[in-house]
């Protein structure tokens, strides 16, 4: 069984130093190795970045796809260990 579940989080825009609010899908897969990341949207649910997989290696969130840590995987991130702890 896949369990899902909704976060928030603010990303910050690059040319700025201000920030947009977003909130996505995570699904956990079976065996919690990876996370996938759905329906990020803005509050008005615009889609705002394609889904992507993260998963937690040596206690830093990186990307399935590169195994590399960016700042919208260590976001995405603090806000599922957020959510996990409750």
């Amino acid at each position: 069984m896949v369990k899902s579940f909704q976060i928030d989080f603010d990303y910050p825009l690059e040319q700025d130093r201000r920030t947009i609010h977003l909130t996505a899908k995570i699904e956990v897969d079976s065996t919690r190795t990876y996370y996938t990341v759905t329906d990020i949207k803005t509050v008005s649910g615009i889609e705002a970045i394609p889904p992507r997989s993260i998963m937690k290696s040596k206690d830093e969130w990186v990307h399935v796809s590169s195994g590399r840590s960016t700042t919208l995987s260590v976001i995405i991130g603090r806000a599922i260990d957020t959510e996990l702890r409750g």
